[in-house]
């Protein structure tokens, strides 16, 4: 039986929120807002922001009663406010490197569920005007479905 698209968003979460030191709960979750939007609300630093890109499938018998479900998950990882004093920006990499350590291949609990993969980070050079250091990578599984 595969599972739903908010099962493995929630799995995602939960395992960077008890994998990674630097998140936690609180500092994790589904985020499809601006970059802009996280400075207002106020969210604690660092924040990883979750949000589902893009849903494909592969037929994989002439019945079409099988087929491969690709997702694909944006996240956005606020790694700091530089407005401070202090800022560097190379204090962020090490919540890079722990980052790709949880999701990199990372199993997810979830029977027939292949391991994520992860693609590089990208700097967000939008945030800037909003004063964040913010990364960008692609996430992404799959699955196969049956149609009953």
């Amino acid at each position: 039986m595969a599972a739903d698209i908010k099962t493995i968003s929630d799995a995602i979460i939960a395992k960077l929120a008890g994998d990674v030191a630097e998140l936690n709960s609180r500092t994790v979750a589904t985020f499809s807002g601006s970059t802009g939007d996280l400075a207002e609300q106020g969210r604690n630093l660092p924040f990883a922001g979750l949000s589902l890109t893009g849903v494909s499938y592969t037929q994989l018998n002439a019945e079409d009663s099988l087929a491969k479900e690709e997702l694909s998950f944006s996240l956005r990882l606020v790694v700091e406010d530089f407005r401070g004093q202090g800022f560097s920006l190379e204090t962020g990499y090490g919540l890079l490197d722990h980052v790709r350590d949880c999701l990199s291949g990372a199993r997810l609990g979830i029977e027939g569920l292949a391991p994520c993969r992860l693609s590089g980070f990208n700097l967000d050079s939008a945030a800037d005007e909003s004063g964040l250091a913010v990364f960008s990578a692609s996430l992404s599984t799959w699955q196969v479905r049956q149609r009953l």
